[in-house]
């Protein structure tokens, strides 16, 4: 697969185990009130940010952009083990990661995978912050995000430096090319 695909997919996977892992743990064995300074929480956000750059090289394709993104999520990953916990500060990093990986987005002119990422966001936002359905708000939340790793790859697929291993991977399939369909 072209480089900025694999980018996202191997943020997603990175992540995906440090959250079913947390969020196992709170099922089975953490306390509420002992949630937030738990190690499999701290992993679970520090993983976001890992997925994160990532996210940023798969839709950007610009290594200058994955470095910047990296130092970014490197420090912000950081702070997830302090021993101070500051949630608002954390949640305003993970803003800021998203906002960093979706803008190459809107400045590509794909303006239908960045509105599907806003889309997805909103809601999951929504979700996540007002809980509307009590309980199962941060389980729809998930449900909402589970697009998340499908719209990072597409960004992947639409950059021009992944259309040479794709016009490959078509004629390894036997597919014509994609001008003539």
């Amino acid at each position: 697969p072209p480089l900025a695909v694999a980018a996202g997919a191997l943020g997603t996977l990175v992540h995906s185990s440090f959250s079913v892992l947390y969020h196992w743990k709170c099922a089975t064995s953490i306390a509420p009130s002992k949630r937030i300074k738990h190690w499999s929480r701290r992993l679970d956000h520090a993983s976001i940010h890992l997925a994160s750059v990532g996210a940023a090289y798969a839709t950007s394709g610009r290594t200058d952009y994955f470095l910047l993104n990296l130092a970014f999520n490197f420090d912000s990953a950081l702070k997830q083990v302090e021993e101070k916990v500051q949630p608002r500060r954390n949640l305003t990093r993970i803003g800021m990661s998203i906002i960093l990986y979706v803008l190459p987005t809107l400045i590509y002119g794909h303006y239908d995978i960045f509105t599907q990422f806003v889309v997805m966001f909103v809601v999951g936002g929504w979700l996540f912050v007002r809980y509307p359905f009590g309980g199962w708000s941060h389980g729809l939340f998930h449900v909402v995000i589970t697009l998340l790793p499908h719209l990072v790859m597409t960004a992947g697929m639409q950059l021009e430096s992944s259309q040479f291993q794709l016009t490959l991977a078509a004629k390894c399939a036997g597919m014509p090319p994609v001008d003539s369909i």
